[in-house]
């Protein structure tokens, strides 16, 4: 499932909003789920790199939708960053608005998935790509 965090913070709870009702819906109950795309969102500070600092407030709600919909991120190989802003040296900011997360019955339908990031191309994100197995994979972005 591709997901799109609303770009505007205040209105990025509807986003959540939909993963949790999602989550309880019967029929998608112990499901494997993949969802992934661009979130709007980082978990950790340390996922953003120049600018003002994110609202903690809104992490914590980012984070806290994953565990509720039992979520865990698959870390990515190559660039950590996946959005940049375009703007000149001195304004210029990084953040990891891209990636997939998955749960455990989808971690172990496919254990040996890579997700890695590639080259910019037309956009200020990253593209990043999840691997399911040597040679079947599935881009985002």
């Amino acid at each position: 499932m591709e997901i799109y965090g609303k770009p505007d913070a205040s209105k990025r709870r509807f986003s959540w909003e939909l993963l949790r009702k999602l989550f309880n819906f019967p029929e998608l109950i112990g499901l494997p789920w993949l969802v992934g795309d661009d979130f709007n969102e980082i978990c950790f500070d340390n996922e953003n790199l120049g600018g003002v600092n994110r609202a903690p407030a809104a992490m914590q709600a980012f984070r806290e939708v994953l565990e509720v919909c039992e979520l865990q991120d698959l870390h990515c190989s190559g660039e950590w960053y996946t959005w940049v802003n375009m703007r000149e040296r001195t304004g210029l900011i990084f953040e990891r608005l891209d990636r997939f997360v998955g749960n455990l019955e989808w971690k172990l339908l496919y254990p040996s998935a890579s997700v890695s990031s590639l080259e910019f191309y037309h956009s200020d994100h990253r593209p990043i790509q999840i691997s399911l197995c040597p040679h079947h994979s599935f881009s985002g972005n």
